[in-house]
């Protein structure tokens, strides 16, 4: 279901062959350079492309170049070199007039041969047009926006990336949210991007809502949840004739059956601090850091408590020893463990604290937050399973953008049904276009004891011949969960006794 696409710049081709660049060749395989095709010239054994989630994907390939390129360099003030090609320039890949590539140039290594002037060999690297999310820093905040409304503006905004994009030469056609339900209209109360990158900021608002996302092939941000899409085909002892050389890892490397959330500050509850003046102080240090000031209190007397830096903390009186309305007796700030009597001497309606005064303080600190979540059953089952005498592993996860304790411990519970039994990773080659990563993938192999959801990591396509397509496939069970989709992006520090 699409929720939302903005078109802009070129059309998306409504077929998905592009019939133009296949007057180049008949060949399966088709690589064109700044729309010349070089497939005769390239090494088909060494064309290599990866695809992942959330990243770019990575073109490689070499050619064996004889003679036949005679580029013009396209930089003013430079000679015309021939045999030779360019950092951005443009390159498209077709696989049976299928478009399954468009990037440009990120990475050229030469080789000289041992004598003469040919062969000259090119060592290719590409990256798709989400290389351009890499260049472009976003520098705002938004309040009470959906994502969808985030990513129109960071996307499209005329002043800060169009103008970079035309002059590359180059747009981003279409945002699509490919989804089931509301995901693209999930609220966020407040974010601030401080000169991140685009790619740095789509990354992080899908990971607050469990999103994914990927360019096509034509220059399409598609934003998708893990549920969205299933494998045209599924994995199974019935289904061998759709794969070849599968193999099941199995490994204990991320899980856990503790475990911890070190996050940021949440607000306590109201506590009570009191102080016996000495006829000195006019400052009083408390115990934690104030979130608020609930009251302040003298000898059980009410006093006016003020903001300091926001609030005026000079004594203004409409007549001798009468203080005017919006007069503060006492100041705090917010996150500091300070509370301060106002600093003009007045005696007579402010005095200092003598040892027969009392203050009493209300106030809600805050804290910093540190939860954890156990699984006893898993406890239990690993005491049993090994001969060490404790089944217990705890893992510490670190996010200072949880800001309460609530969220913490959701995220703790998360994390334990993420991690909370084996990793299986499963690898298997195909020879068809059409996994792609973020598809959730069903396996079912008997003898293998494995039966259920995973999803699709990684795909590496090779072509070792000009006819011949081979992919590589890595599939995992424990980035299915709805909702988690941050990719083990934060450093964690993992321990088992």
């Amino acid at each position: 279901m699409i929720l939302g696409s903005y078109a802009i710049g070129e059309t998306q081709l409504a077929s998905s062959l592009d019939f133009g660049l296949l007057a180049h060749s008949y060949s399966y395989l088709v690589i064109l350079i700044s729309d010349s095709e070089i497939t005769s010239i390239v090494k088909l054994d060494s064309v290599d492309l990866d695809i992942s989630v959330n990243n770019a994907r990575k073109l490689s390939f070499t050619i064996i170049d004889s003679g036949q390129l005679g580029m013009v360099n396209p930089f003013p003030g430079y000679a015309n070199v021939g045999n030779h090609h360019y950092l951005g320039e443009s390159v498209v890949l077709l696989w049976n007039g299928t478009r399954i590539f468009s990037g440009t140039i990120n990475n050229i290594e030469e080789q000289l041969p041992a004598k003469g002037d040919f062969p000259l060999i090119l060592n290719i690297d590409c990256l798709d047009d989400s290389k351009l999310f890499d260049r472009i820093l976003v520098n705002a905040t938004y309040l009470n926006a959906t994502i969808e409304e985030i990513l129109i503006d960071i996307i499209y905004n005329k002043e800060i990336i169009l103008d970079h994009f035309f002059r590359a030469g180059s747009t981003i056609n279409e945002l699509e949210f490919i989804t089931t339900g509301g995901i693209a209209y999930f609220l966020i109360d407040e974010i601030t991007f401080e000169y991140k990158t685009i790619k740095q900021c789509i990354d992080e608002l899908c990971n607050r809502a469990g999103l994914l996302w990927r360019m096509d092939p034509y220059k399409s941000l598609q934003v998708f949840s893990t549920y969205t899409e299933r494998t045209p085909f599924d994995i199974g002892d019935s289904d061998q004739e759709n794969y070849k050389n599968l193999k099941c890892n199995r490994s204990l490397d991320r899980y856990r059956n503790v475990q911890w959330v070190r996050a940021g500050r949440d607000t306590g509850g109201n506590v009570v601090k009191s102080f016996v003046g000495d006829g000195i102080k006019r400052t009083f240090v408390l115990d934690s850091k104030v979130s608020s000031i609930v009251s302040i209190k003298k000898n059980t007397v009410t006093q006016t408590v003020g903001r300091r830096g926001y609030n005026d903390e000079e004594i203004r009186y409409s007549s001798p020893g009468v203080p005017i309305p919006g007069w503060y007796q006492w100041f705090y700030d917010d996150d500091e463990d300070t509370i301060t009597q106002n600093q003009t001497i007045d005696e007579v309606n402010n005095p200092k604290l003598l040892v027969t005064d009392t203050l009493e303080i209300t106030y809600k600190p805050y804290f910093d937050v540190l939860v954890s979540n156990r699984n006893e059953d898993s406890i239990k089952y690993m005491m049993q399973l090994y001969t060490s005498g404790c089944g217990v592993y705890e893992n510490l996860f670190e996010d200072s953008e949880l800001d309460s304790e609530a969220l913490a411990a959701e995220e703790a519970q998360n994390l334990l049904d993420q991690y909370g039994t084996e990793s299986i990773n499963i690898e298997f080659e195909i020879d068809q276009y059409g996994l792609l990563p973020g598809q959730k993938l069903w396996i079912y192999i008997l003898k293998l004891n494995v039966s259920g959801w995973f999803m699709v990591t990684d795909v590496g396509i090779s072509f070792p011949r000009n006819n011949y397509m081979k992919c590589r496939v890595v599939a995992t069970n424990q980035l299915v969960f709805e909702g988690w989709a941050n990719w083990w992006k934060k450093a964690d520090a993992f321990k088992s006794y």
